[in-house]
């Protein structure tokens, strides 16, 4: 069975320019790590503070055009410990796949929730939720 986040409802009301990719854990499993897909947040999981992680992340360009991803960026209280890994601007012919690179790499303990923002050339913003959690060290 293949995730597909709630975006894809947004997408189908004409709400949002795209949609995360469709990803199933013999696809993607170990390219995106854990927790991807389940409550339509893409999870970094667990990462020690010192330490980073880097998913690849799917976008679908689902709409009947062409798409020009012009930036992206990431949002929201802890976002100095998320950085886009991508090059922008990104050209997407339409129906076809790409995947977006961010890295979280905690200098803080704590749960973090912040949004990836891509920025299309014609059709807005779209925001996608990412989490993660970072483990303090033991100190010692």
């Amino acid at each position: 069975m293949a995730w597909r986040l709630p975006v894809r409802a947004a997408l189908a009301a004409g709400a949002l320019p795209l949609a995360l990719g469709a990803c199933s854990p013999a696809k993607c499993g170990a390219v995106l790590g854990p927790g991807y897909g389940d409550a339509g947040i893409v999870a970094f999981g667990e990462v020690a503070v010192g330490q980073s992680e880097t998913l690849h992340i799917p976008i679908d360009d689902s709409v009947d055009q062409d798409v020009t991803f012009v930036s992206g960026s990431i949002s929201g209280a802890g976002a100095d410990q998320f950085q886009v890994l991508s090059t922008f601007p990104v050209s997407v012919a339409s129906g076809t796949p790409t995947t977006v690179d961010v890295s979280f790499a905690p200098e803080t303990g704590g749960t973090f929730a912040v949004s990836l923002v891509l920025d299309t050339a014609s059709m807005g913003d779209t925001a996608i939720p990412l989490s993660a959690t970072a483990e303090a060290g033991d100190g010692g």
